[in-house]
This record gives structure tokens, sequence and C-alpha cells, in this order.
């Protein structure tokens, strides 16, 4: 209901009255995190962990928590943690390959979203990030293969600007500047287009 003052101290009390309780930690660091109080939040969840040691979800919550903090190490500690409990977690690959990806490790980060992908192939921010790493790899083909993938799990018509956006990207790379200036318009037909968005319309 959108009420994290009262939440969190429901979820103090909830604490309070049972320190043993796992869910009570996990979603009183969730109202912690709200706040922004990110290291007492994950203090609760290093907690929970102890209590249930192998609940993978935990486990990657408090590596996202480290990644968010700029805390990479213990990010990556976290996250092998997680895949050492359930190497089929797409959520623990894509934790380490988002890792690899701040560390300027390309290659690294690739094949963790692969393995990622492997698992949960229609996920459509993981079919993105795979393309966005692609290119930057400079291979656009590849980069298309994922997005047209991911453009056929949408009705026509409802394809969101991101997805359009980097199709037509990818396209103007391999020189297909006319399918990429229809990606554009259709990209220019949704609301509120930029004026980059026209600017690469018309080099198209």
């Amino acid at each position: 209901a959108d009420q994290w003052q009262e939440a969190e101290g429901l979820l103090d009390q909830a604490v309070t009255a049972c320190p043993i309780d796992p869910d009570a930690r996990r979603y009183y660091a969730e109202t912690l995190l709200h706040r922004g109080a990110s290291a007492e939040a994950l203090a609760h969840l290093e907690k929970a962990i102890r209590l249930t040691p192998n609940d993978t979800s935990l486990v990657i919550r408090a590596g996202e928590i480290c990644f968010q903090m700029g805390d990479y190490d213990n990010a990556r500690r976290w996250a092998n943690e997680a895949i050492n409990i359930d190497p089929s977690s797409a959520d623990s690959w894509a934790l380490s390959g988002s890792i690899y990806r701040v560390e300027d490790n390309p290659r690294r980060s690739l094949a963790d979203f692969q393995r990622a992908l492997g698992y949960r192939p229609e996920d459509p921010n993981l079919l993105v990030t795979v393309a966005e790493i692609y290119m930057s790899l400079g291979r656009p083909g590849r980069a298309l293969l994922h997005l047209q993938n991911l453009s056929e799990t949408y009705v026509s018509g409802e394809v969101p600007p991101t997805v359009l956006a980097h199709k037509a990207d990818a396209l103007t790379a391999l020189g297909r500047h006319q399918e990429a200036a229809t990606q554009y318009r259709m990209l220019c037909q949704q609301a509120q287009p930029s004026a980059e968005v026209y600017y690469r319309l018309a080099q198209a």
C-alpha cells in the first residue's frame, strides 16, 4: 500500500518478537532499503541467510545490495555462493554477469548472461542485456538475433521502445538502413520520441 514507514515499524516489532524468523528480517530489510539504509538492510539479510542458508533468493538479494553499494568483491562472493547453492538460478548468473560488466570485462559478462538466458530463454531483460553486450563487442548480427527473438514475444505494435531502438541500431551497424529506418519510424510513432531518435531516422 506504499506505507513504508508504517511497514518498517511493524516489521521492526516482528523482528524483535521473533528474531529467528527469516521472513521478518527479509521484509524488514526491504523497508530499510526503501529509505536508503543499505548497510542496516544488508545486516538483517545476512542474519536471515544464516537462518536459512540454502535460500538462493536471500543470497542473491544480499549480492544485489552489495552491487548497488559498489562493493563488487562482496557482490561476487554472494553471486558465487548463490550459484553453488543452485547452479540453475538465472538470477545468480545474471548478478555475476552484471559485476563483470561494470568491471569492463564484457566477454566474461556475456558468458554469465548466456548461462542465465539458458535457464530463462524468454526473459526480456536478459535478452536486451545480451544484445547490448554483443553490440559493445562489435557483433551486431548476434545482437539482432536476440532482439528479434525478443520482438516475437510481443504482440505486433506493442514492442517496447528500448527494443525498437536497439534493433534499429543493430540494423544500422549491419548497413541495413531501410530496415533500420522502419524501426526508427515505429519508434517515432510512440509517445514523446527524443530528438536523437529523429536524428537517427534521418541518418538511416
